[in-house]
């Protein structure tokens, strides 16, 4: 089982959404995953037995979603089974994937 994380942008608020990456871990133990998370997150994840690559969401000055099209030729060609996109981004809409979750305004959307 593939799946794709994005965290949310503010460190504090990755540190939350560790609770549900553990979790999806937890039901899916033999799981690969892909985090994609800002500069200050990415060593948060690195003793992760089932992390399969860190993509940094690093902004790119003078260039606004630079870093979304960049998450996108990362991870386009692959097969996802799960998405997790805790930014609600619509870059996450352009990946195919077999389950998608996006935080919206008020609980995760299908």
């Amino acid at each position: 089982m593939n799946i794709l994380f994005i965290t949310p942008g503010p460190l504090g608020d990755t540190v939350l959404s560790t609770g549900l990456l553990s979790y999806l871990i937890d039901i899916y133990p033999e799981s690969k995953v892909t985090i994609a998370t800002g500069f200050l997150g990415q060593t948060l994840f690195d003793g992760l037995d089932q992390l399969e690559e860190i993509i940094c969401l690093q902004k790119i000055k003078g260039k606004r979603y630079a870093h979304w099209i960049n998450l996108w030729r990362s991870v386009r060609g692959r097969k996802w089974d799960i998405i997790i996109d805790m930014r609600n981004s619509v870059v996450s809409r352009f990946i195919h994937a077999k389950k998608r979750y996006a935080k919206s305004k008020y609980a995760f959307d299908p």
